[in-house]
This record gives structure tokens, sequence and C-alpha cells, in this order.
């Protein structure tokens, strides 16, 4: 009990609450709400804190804030951190990503080492029929492909340089040709076979030097 005052106070000033500790948490907007709700968490110096998609809801500068407050938590006291989060910006501040489909891990790894396993760059192919695209890319160019929903993913190094001769040989099956660097996106559908969009993540883990994602698929945990 000796320690709850002091406590309280250095809480309060890690997430700038000092000019808000005489107000009600319901009169709070709602990223002041959170950062209270964090606040309350922390009093006890826990190793291990577990938020549930703790950005939900908030405006884009609530958001930063309530990171940049995360951020100086792990920095100054290496809290480890289990996030659940469906945001793939909030997943890039990540140590470690992992990616769940149907209950099986499919994916873990740093993000920077996880977006270079497709590549420095990726074709991906908008088509009418991705099993049709798919299936010429092989017969006409020897070329390995995968679906992802109703999107051709190109596998193979120098995809740019690849696609005149994709155009030449299938030009009539392509909607759209996009190239560009692989972000966790491409990651998730890549590993997954579909698009972000459809599938709604579950949680994230992350450590006292960064930041670890659990995406799930049809399942949460």
């Amino acid at each position: 009990r000796a320690e709850v005052r002091s406590r309280v106070d250095e809480v309060v000033a890690l997430f700038g609450l000092e000019e808000h500790v005489d107000r009600r948490v319901e009169a709070l907007s709602g990223g002041l709400a959170r950062r209270t709700e964090l606040a309350r968490g922390l009093l006890h110096r826990p190793a291990l804190l577990l938020l549930d998609e703790p950005t939900a809801g908030l405006d884009p500068v609530a958001r930063r804030d309530l990171w940049d407050a995360l951020d100086a938590l792990r920095r100054r006291d290496g809290t480890t951190q289990i996030v659940a989060t469906h945001l793939m910006d909030e997943a890039e501040r990540c140590d470690r990503v992992g990616v769940l489909d149907r209950g099986r891990l499919v994916a873990l790894g740093p993000p920077e080492a996880l977006k270079a396993r497709l590549g420095t760059e990726t074709l991906w192919l908008d088509t009418p029929d991705p099993a049709a695209l798919r299936d010429a890319l092989a017969a006409r160019l020897d070329v390995s492909s995968r679906l992802v929903g109703r999107t051709v993913l190109v596998e193979g190094a120098e995809p740019a340089a690849l696609l005149p001769r994709v155009y030449e040989a299938c030009g009539p099956l392509i909607e759209q040709a996009t190239v560009r660097k692989p972000t966790l996106e491409d990651v998730f559908m890549a590993a997954t076979g579909r698009a972000f969009s459809e599938e709604r993540p579950s949680s994230v883990v992350r450590g006292p030097s960064g930041f670890a994602e659990h995406q799930a698929g049809t399942t949460d945990h």
C-alpha cells in the first residue's frame, strides 16, 4: 500500500493523464479512457500485458498516442505485450508475426523476414478465372503461381521483367496486373490463400524488444 500513490503518479505520467486525474472515466474520450485502462492494468508492474484490439474505435491521433505509450512502456520496463489486432500497420511494429489458418500456424517470423520470403517484388494478377490463368501460366510459360481468392500470385524472381511475357501469353485472362514490394497483407494472403479482408484476425505477441502478431483464420483463440 505504501507504493500505491507513487505508482499511480508514475503510470498517470507515463500515459499523459495528469490533467485528467480528477475526471470520471465515462467522461473521457475513447483514447483517454483506453489509456486509463492501460494505466490501471500496469499498477502492479506486470511482466506480461494482454491487450485485445486496444485501438479499436480510436481515431488516428489517439491510435498513435496509444502506441507511443506502449512503445515507451516496452523500452522502459521491458514489458512483454500480447496484442490482438487486425491492423497491418500495427503488426509492422512487431518483432514477430504469426499467421494462423484454421487453427494451424502457417507463418511465423519477423515482419521483414516474412516479406522477404515472397521476394523483393511480387506480381499479382486480377482475373475472372483464377484457375484458368494459373493453368495457362504453367502450360505456356512454365511459371508457378498460387490462387489467392480471385487473384493469382505469380511466383519467381524478377516479376517486372516477367510481366510482358505474361501479358503476351495470357493477356485475355488478365484484368489487371500489379507489381509491388511485398507487404504483411501479401504475406497473409500467400500463407492462407485468402484476401485479408475475408478473415478476422485474432491475436499478437510483443516482447521486450518488439512485437509479434497472431492472426486467426476462421478460429479465434
